[in-house]
């Protein structure tokens, strides 16, 4: 990588470097993927869900609590076949369950 002397554009940055350009692009199919399965995702669990990176065909999805947990796993085939029917590069789904959101008491 050589030396500039001129400012560039982040974009521009990214795509230069190998790394960060390998990142950019896993997270460019992650969210394509969410905007994939966007219409099949109950609105009360939008909220509730955040979407992670696809590692080898398996796509990660971050989900808040067990009881979001056990809904998303009666959607998973529904998301899996809409995601293989748009042939985005996912065989597999696996959702990672993560402590309910904390109550604050006054």
């Amino acid at each position: 990588m050589q030396r500039r002397h001129h400012p560039i554009s982040l974009e521009q940055a990214v795509e230069e470097a190998p790394v960060l350009s390998q990142l950019m692009q896993k997270t460019r199919l992650s969210q394509q993927c969410a905007q994939s399965i966007a219409d099949l995702v109950p609105a009360p669990l939008q909220t509730r869900l955040a979407y992670g990176q696809i590692e080898q065909g398996e796509w990660c999805i971050l989900v808040q609590g067990n009881a979001v947990a056990a809904k998303v796993r009666q959607l998973l085939p529904l998301w899996l076949n809409r995601l293989q029917q748009q042939g985005l590069a996912v065989q597999k789904i696996r959702l990672r369950v993560q402590g309910a959101p904390a109550s604050h008491y006054f």
